[in-house]
């Protein structure tokens, strides 16, 4: 039981570490850049707490909305 307990645990782990790559990379960020220091910590806890908020968005239009916003937003910079 402990032995499939810590192979799924390091699965689990290989997995999150492998989302952290991708999205590192879809940012153009090093993957460092969500683990250095409590900053990067709470920019992780807002990217996540985006991606749940966008999963939750069941219409297309709406995607379409948060999207025009936030590329406006982004434009502003």
């Amino acid at each position: 039981m402990r032995e499939a307990l810590r192979r799924h645990c390091e699965e689990d782990d290989a997995g999150s570490v492998n989302i952290l790559k991708r999205i590192a990379a879809a940012l153009g960020k090093p993957e460092t850049a969500f683990v250095d220091g409590p900053e990067a910590l709470a920019d992780l806890n807002d990217a996540s707490e985006m991606l749940r908020l966008w999963d939750r968005l069941k219409h297309a239009s709406d995607r379409r909305k948060v999207l025009a916003f936030a590329q406006s937003l982004a434009a502003r910079d």
